[in-house]
């Protein structure tokens, strides 16, 4: 398998970053240009600061996908005598894009993944790496177009659906909320009109409640109320 041996440039023509691909250089260029929106690298505030529309990815030559790293590193040695290219390394050490890794490798690398991903200090360490970011109001606006015509945004269930969901939920006691969280819902809910009020419950209704009320507090006891 051919590697693509590349850089791109802005309208100036200086090299500012070094890569290698297996791919076209059209895709590759649009992957950096797609990628440079995360704004977290230095290629990718050099492509935000110029512009996506005045970035070009050039050939600098083709070699055999096993002599790749050597002809990367080489060419970003060359290009960055003057300390003018993005690159975070000395190249030769990332994954090649464009490159099928072979079934037995993708089978190691899924099981690498499941052994992190079940890693409790792992979870929690991507968790509170999370918490308190806000997302901006560029992000809101991407997500909001992304889901206009989604049709799981509002998606309604079927009867057949909702019957499963109600079966699997039966015998189940739901989430009793503690006093900040009654008196946060209550703050909350201050001045809203219930969409019930002023509707008579049928007798129906009413027979129907009353059973599940008298089911559940057989079998779990009361569980809205302490006990004194």
């Amino acid at each position: 398998m051919k590697c693509n041996i590349y850089y791109l440039t802005d309208e100036t023509g200086i090299p500012k970053y070094v890569g290698a691909t297996t791919q076209k250089l059209k895709s590759r260029l649009g992957t950096h240009l797609s990628v440079s929106k995360n704004n977290k690298t230095e290629k990718d505030k050099w492509i935000l600061e110029k512009g996506r529309k005045n970035i070009k990815s050039i050939l600098i030559e083709e070699c055999d996908i096993e002599n790749y790293s050597e002809r990367e590193k080489y060419w970003i040695y060359e290009y960055n005598k003057n300390g003018e290219l993005t690159n975070k390394d000395k190249g030769g050490t990332g994954v090649i894009v464009g490159w099928n890794h072979k079934e037995e490798t993708k089978i190691l690398i899924s099981k690498k993944v499941s052994e992190r991903n079940l890693d409790e200090d792992y979870k929690k360490l991507q968790s509170d790496s999370h918490k308190g970011i806000p997302m901006n109001e560029k992000a809101k606006k991407e997500l909001s177009e992304r889901m206009q015509g989604n049709k799981f945004a509002k998606r309604q269930h079927s009867e057949e659906t909702k019957e499963k969901m109600s079966m699997i939920k039966k015998g189940k006691i739901s989430y009793i909320p503690n006093e900040e969280t009654n008196k946060k819902i209550s703050e909350t809910l201050k001045g809203n009109v219930p969409v019930n009020k002023g509707k008579p419950m049928s007798e129906e209704q009413k027979l129907k409640l009353k059973e599940a009320w008298i089911s559940r507090k057989l079998k779990y006891g009361n569980p809205t109320f302490k006990k004194k």
